[in-house]
């Protein structure tokens, strides 16, 4: 995977004050560790996250199959749903 391709990732998302930033520090390391591997520099570029949980919560053993329903409509409708009570960024979350 090239991933200047990426432009969504649709994550975990606990929610919590601790379990996304180390969420979001994964997926950068990730995205890092790519491009090292492929010899190639990251570029600013833009990358939507979020997490259907915020709309319907944690279905448990169901949770996989409702992100993955939620991203087949994103790409149907090419649109990206709100997250539901998004107040503001989490300060320990750097997304540079």
């Amino acid at each position: 995977i090239r991933p200047e391709t990426v432009s969504y990732i649709e994550a975990h998302g606990p929610g919590t004050p601790v379990g996304d930033p180390i969420e979001v520090m994964a997926l950068k390391t990730a995205f890092r560790n790519l491009h090292a591997a492929q010899g190639t520099v990251a570029r600013p570029a833009s990358c939507g996250i979020g997490s259907v949980k915020t709309n319907i919560g944690h279905l448990e053993g169901a949770a996989g199959v409702a992100g993955i329903a939620k991203v087949i409509a994103s790409l149907a409708h090419r649109s990206l749903p709100a997250t539901v009570n998004f107040r503001k960024q989490n300060r320990l979350i750097s997304f540079d």
